[in-house]
């Protein structure tokens, strides 16, 4: 499976996500796929996400509370899901509510090993 399928099996996996990518922690996305009724700024989102990826890192460290794994953003507007694959990848499926964040979250975790084994 490509990394477009695995992004697609989870969107399609839970109820009201828009879209979902596999991002580098330098702002570029690797694959994105997103529904054409979504209306977030994918690119924008994925800049903006690579950045507070770096941030919770450096947190965590600094905190000493361990390696990050996920992360989710909760707003009026939508929630991002953040889970990380590696040291320099990221998953991120954005929903139009948090319904089905949990749905969410296991689908993500589920399909980072098939993910990481597209990386070669």
């Amino acid at each position: 499976m490509s990394f477009a399928e695995h992004i697609k099996s989870v969107i399609d996996g839970v109820a009201g996500a828009e879209a979902g990518m596999v991002l580098g922690f330098d702002g570029l996305p690797v694959e994105t796929i997103s529904k054409d009724e979504t209306e977030l700024d994918l690119e924008g989102v994925g800049v903006e996400i690579a950045q507070r990826v770096k941030e919770m890192i450096s947190l965590s460290d600094e905190l000493g509370l361990g390696q990050v794994e996920e992360f989710v953003l909760r707003s009026s507007r939508a929630t991002i899901l953040v889970r990380l694959l590696n040291d320099e990848y990221c998953l991120l499926v954005a929903l139009r509510s948090s319904r089905d964040l949990g749905r969410g979250r296991f689908l993500m975790r589920t399909i980072v090993p098939k993910v990481l084994a597209e990386f070669g």
